[in-house]
């Protein structure tokens, strides 16, 4: 009663300030709880919204696993608090209560027991780390130890190449070297098999890494380095083909002008039939005679335009295809069109005479009676000349010859000297003992001849003949094409009508004819060449 009369006396009041009617409190209760859920302000968190009542403890989730620590927070929203407690690490969210246990030294599902009814793995030594072990030493716990492996399947702890998984490969061809396409893992080593996989094909024995690149029609890579042929600058030269200048473009090559490797260069063919490279098509067995080079009386050789060298008397032809030769007492000197020199006799090639690649020309000094030569000299393609040696003198080489820095273009022998000629046609000789000399007339590049004491030769736009030497060596009176002498002071010569005509006093007697291109005497006995490319002796 005395509440209902404070209240009276207060909407009284109000009344009379507002102008409102009296409130009861029904009304007073209504307006402090407009949403109606019972709750009233402020304890109710929204009062227009009849879902949210008023605020609640929550326990405090910091790991956000949905369980929380024994803290708790009042609040009207759940915000990052948990709605059940009991977590015994809030900063683990794998660690909860109901979590699944596992091995790890942890209190996992927060029932007070670590690692309860979980299965303790065991651990095997690993002595060669692998990630095999052995069951000779064994350990029970949860986390690896150092040096152990979670299996016993190893086959030899002592070598980490020897295990259940290590790759053997096939080697089919016994090469060393495996396929990598055939693997098989195994503790041992398999009948067949090897450790590596560095074989690029499992059919050859000669192609594997240590192989050896050559040239080869299937384009075969021999070494495994994925180089083939040409590309490879580790194939062998030796598998080489050689390749002839085909300038002409007729198909037939110029033995003169070679090149080496496994594919045709281009201009280049796989012949050395042409006779003349700047002629189409002139090719076959008419090819001319270049020069001809005797050795004893009836025994020399002659160079065709080809490269071919053919041989008569005792001597066996070589096989090669050769730029120059000479000739002297029983031998024979040429250098090949790969640049190297060799000689011959009647027995053969003498090694002791072969010269190393690079020469250009030969020439044969010698005394003419001897059964070996005193000397060979050699122009190298550098334009250098290499030495001499004589019976007499002890011999002479380059450097006294090339101290102008001259181009020595040719070489010629003779009768116990030698000369050789500059690329301006000047010509230098040698003798067999002291002394020397040059032509005081340029003569016609090898168009010259060395005789014991001197030379002759066609001097460049004349067909005269002319000489220098001692014992005053002279040249006789005609027009040639071609000449040779030897010792004291003897020679033939070609005439420009095709005719043979020998001078001096040891000098040969000339057989008929007119239609001589090339002549060479060695002591009282010489050969000329006819046009039609016969060979006659006299």
């Amino acid at each position: 009663m005395e509440s209902r009369s404070w209240l009276c006396v207060l909407s009284s009041m109000l009344w009379l300030l507002v102008g409102c009617p009296l409130l009861t409190e029904q009304d007073l209760a209504e307006r402090m709880d407009l949403d109606g859920d019972g709750i009233p302000r402020p304890v109710d968190c929204d009062d227009l919204d009849s879902t949210k009542g008023a605020a609640q403890l929550w326990f405090v989730d910091v790991d956000g696993d949905g369980f929380g620590s024994e803290a708790t927070v009042e609040r009207c929203e759940q915000e990052d608090g948990a709605e059940q407690g009991g977590d015994c690490d809030d900063d683990d969210p794998a660690v909860f209560p109901g979590a699944a246990e596992l091995c790890n030294g942890v209190d996992d599902d927060c029932d007070d027991l670590i690692d309860d009814g979980v299965e303790i793995p065991i651990w095997y030594l690993d002595a060669d780390g692998d990630q095999y072990g052995v069951s000779t030493e064994s350990r029970e716990q949860c986390d690896q130890p150092v040096g152990f492996a979670d299996n016993a399947d190893d086959c030899d702890d002592g070598d980490p190449l020897v295990h259940p998984e290590n790759p053997w490969y096939a080697d089919e061809d016994a090469d060393g070297y495996g396929d990598p396409e055939v693997e098989l893992l195994t503790c041992d080593p398999p009948s067949g098999y090897v450790v590596n996989d560095l074989d690029c094909n499992d059919e050859r024995e000669d192609v594997n890494p240590a192989g050896v690149e050559v040239c080869d029609d299937e384009d075969e890579d021999e070494d495994c380095d994925l180089l083939i042929d040409d590309l490879d600058p580790s194939v062998s030269e030796d598998s080489f083909t050689t390749w002839y200048a085909d300038a002409d473009a007729d198909g037939f090559g110029d033995y003169a002008s070679i090149e080496l490797g496994c594919e045709t260069p281009e201009g280049f063919v796989g012949n050395a039939d042409d006779c003349d490279d700047a002629v189409y098509h002139d090719v076959g067995e008419g090819c001319g005679v270049l020069e001809i080079a005797l050795s004893a009386s009836d025994d020399g050789c002659v160079r065709l335009s080809n490269g071919v060298v053919s041989c008569f008397g005792d001597l066996a032809s070589p096989e090669d295809l050769f730029i120059d030769i000479d000739g002297g007492n029983y031998l024979i000197c040429g250098v090949r069109n790969e640049g190297t020199g060799i000689c011959w006799d009647q027995n053969g090639f003498v090694t002791s005479w072969l010269k190393e690649s690079g020469m250009t020309g030969v020439a044969v000094s010698t005394n003419g009676y001897s059964m070996e030569p005193t000397g060979v000299g050699w122009t190298r393609s550098d334009g250098t000349f290499g030495c001499v040696e004589h019976a007499s003198s002890g011999g002479w080489c380059s450097d006294d010859w090339n101290r102008d820095g001259d181009f020595w273009e040719s070489v010629k022998g003779g009768h116990g000297s030698a000369c050789a000629q500059r690329d301006d046609g000047v010509v230098h000789c040698r003798y067999s003992g002291a002394g020397g000399g040059s032509s005081s007339v340029t003569w016609a590049v090898g168009r010259y001849s060395a005789g014991n004491q001197g030379a002759c030769g066609i001097p460049v736009g004349s067909d005269e003949m002319s000489c220098f030497g001692r014992d005053e060596l002279e040249a006789i009176e005609g027009s040639f094409v071609d000449v040779s002498i030897w010792h004291n002071q003897s020679g033939c010569a070609v005439t420009t009508a095709g005719e043979l005509e020998c001078f001096g006093s040891h000098a040969p007697t000339p057989p008929d004819g007119d239609d001589f291109i090339l002549v060479d005497v060695v002591s009282e006995h010489g050969c000329a060449v006819h046009a039609d490319n016969t060979v006659e002796c006299f």
